[in-house]
């Protein structure tokens, strides 16, 4: 669970500067006898600044940090250690071809883990609107997304991501809107519960629904 939440933001300036906060736990569950368990819990917050170059071209600069949490329903203990987690800055560049596509890049640095990772952290990413982002919340937009990701703990790994969804909302405007997207998609990388990530290097791929909002 988790959303993106626009701070402060100034349309009146030339690069339309806006502050967003991304704020997101989330939880993994197990079978008991009885009941549902919750195993793991993470935390995940980012903070960013974004400045449109252009009217189509973002560049954002942000920090981030992310840790992973256990409960007492944990079926592995060597996955109990206190500490878990990183720091990281974000340098992220969005082009837009309106109305059809978006394309991304993004490094990350990182600035503290523990247990220790990779340094190197970057990002890419396409979206496709084959009927045109339309920007408006009444009339809602199908769309594609393929993404790639390289980091690692004992070496630098490759994760993609794969997503088809409706969108509902402005997504090429300058100005920051509430939207929201009704999405499926497919994983495959370092297990995204980040004790399994870091204490046992897991790699998992799985498919997934869920609903999206950007207030």
């Amino acid at each position: 669970m988790g959303t993106s939440v626009a701070i402060l933001e100034e349309d009146s300036w030339t690069t339309k500067p806006q502050l967003t906060a991304s704020l997101a736990a989330i939880s993994a569950f197990r079978f008991g006898e009885t009941t549902l368990l919750v195993e793991t819990i993470d935390a995940r917050g980012e903070l960013d600044a974004d400045f449109f170059l252009t009217d189509t071209t973002r560049l954002t600069f942000g920090i981030g940090h992310y840790s992973g949490h256990t409960s007492e329903s944990l079926p592995d203990s060597e996955l109990a250690s206190p500490n878990l987690g990183y720091d990281f800055l974000v340098l992220r560049l969005a082009h837009d071809v309106v109305p059809y596509f978006r394309f991304v890049f993004a490094l990350k640095p990182l600035i503290g883990t523990d247990p220790p990772m990779k340094v190197l952290w970057a990002e890419q990413g396409i979206e496709w609107f084959p009927l045109g982002g339309r920007d408006q919340r009444d009339s809602p937009s199908p769309y594609m997304a393929l993404g790639f990701e390289q980091f690692g703990y004992h070496s630098i790994e490759w994760h993609t991501h794969a997503q088809i969804g409706i969108y509902f909302g402005k997504h090429f405007s300058s100005a920051h809107h509430t939207t929201a997207r009704l999405a499926v998609g497919y994983y495959d990388g370092l297990d995204p519960r980040l004790k399994y990530a870091g204490l046992k290097n897991s790699r998992v791929g799985f498919f997934y629904a869920g609903f999206l909002i950007d207030l």
